[in-house]
C-alpha cells in the first residue's frame, strides 16, 4: 500500500509545503523532496510489515538499524540535492561565479563535506568508534596529499584561472614557446591548439608560472611593412610616395588616427 500510494502521498505534501510557500505554480516533481519521499515512504511500508511480521527480536533490532541508517542516508541525499549551481541556497550563501565548471566543483566539495559530516553522525549514533577512524582517515589523507602534490597544484591553479580568466577558450595565448587558440580549460591543464592544428595540453601550474600573453584581448595592434626601391629611385619621386602612402593610410576606417609613420629604413 505505501509502495503504491508514494507518489501520490509525496505530492501532496509538497503541494501543502507549496501553499504555505506561496509557489503554486511550480512543478511537484521536480522538488528535491519528491524523490526522497517516495523511497522514506516505501522504507516506512517496508518497515512496518517487518515489524508485524512474527519475527526474532533479533531479526526486528537489525531492522530497526537498517531503517535507522536507511532514512538518514536519506536525509543526506535530501541535503546535498539542494545543492546545486541553480539552487536558492547556493545563491544566496555564495557568489555565484559566471563560470559553470567553478560553481559545479564549488557544489561538489559543499556535497562531500555534508557527505562526511553525515557518515560520522550515523556512526556515532550507532556508538561505532568513531575517533579511530577519524585517525585513520587523516594519516591516510596526509599520504594521498604527498603523493598527489602535483594533481593538487594543478586544481588551485585551474580554480585560479577559471575565477581570474586571464583568457577564455576562443583566445589566442602565449604561454612560453607554445602559441594558440585555448580549446578547452579544465581544473589539471588547459589545451591549446596551435598554428599547425596540434592540441598542446599544458599543466596548470605551468600557465600559473609563466607570462601569459593574450593577444585576443589587444584593441590594437602596430604593423610594419617593408617597401623596396630601386636604388636609382629620385629622392622627388620617393617624398611623393610617402606623401601619397600617408593619406591613403589615415584614409582606412580601421587605422588611428596620426598614427602611422613613413620613414626611410636602410639603404
Amino acid at each position: 500500500i505505501f509502495f503504491l500510494l508514494r507518489s501520490v502521498i509525496s505530492k501532496i505534501l509538497i503541494k501543502i509545503v507549496y501553499k504555505i510557500m506561496h509557489k503554486s505554480d511550480e512543478d511537484v516533481t521536480k522538488n528535491p523532496m519528491f524523490e526522497p519521499l517516495k523511497i522514506f515512504f516505501s522504507l516506512l511500508g517496508v518497515y512496518i510489515a517487518i515489524q508485524m511480521f512474527p519475527i526474532n527480536s533479533q531479526v526486528r533490532q537489525y531492522s530497526d538499524v537498517a531503517f535507522e541508517v536507511l532514512v538518514m542516508l536519506l536525509v543526506i541525499k535530501f541535503f546535498t540535492s539542494l545543492i546545486t549551481p541553480n539552487s536558492a541556497i547556493f545563491k544566496f550563501f555564495l557568489t555565484k561565479s559566471k563560470s559553470n565548471v567553478v560553481n559545479n566543483f564549488i557544489c561538489r566539495i559543499i556535497q562531500t563535506i555534508i557527505w562526511i559530516i553525515g557518515i560520522f553522525i550515523i556512526l556515532y549514533t550507532q556508538h561505532i568508534n568513531v575517533s579511530g577512524l577519524a585517525t585513520g582517515l587523516g594519516i591516510g589523507s596526509a599520504i594521498i596529499a604527498l603523493a598527489a602534490q602535483d594533481v593538487v597544484k594543478n586544481v588551485l591553479c585551474g580554480i585560479a584561472i577559471l575565477t581570474d580568466k586571464p583568457f577564455v577558450i576562443g583566445d589566442w595565448i602565449i604561454v612560453g614557446e607554445i602559441e594558440g587558440s585555448v580549446v578547452d580549460i579544465t581544473f589539471r591543464s588547459t589545451r591549446i591548439k596551435t598554428v599547425d592544428t596540434f592540441v598542446v595540453t599544458v599543466p596548470n601550474e605551468k600557465i600559473a608560472s609563466e607570462n601569459v600573453i593574450n593577444a585576443s584581448k589587444m584593441k590594437k595592434r602596430r604593423i610594419n611593412v617593408k617597401l623596396k626601391l630601386d636604388m636609382s629611385t629620385p629622392a622627388s619621386d620617393i617624398a611623393k610616395i610617402t606623401k601619397r602612402l600617408k593619406i591613403v593610410i589615415e584614409s582606412m576606417d580601421h587605422v588611428i588616427k596620426d598614427s602611422s609613420e613613413i620613414n626611410l629604413f636602410e639603404l
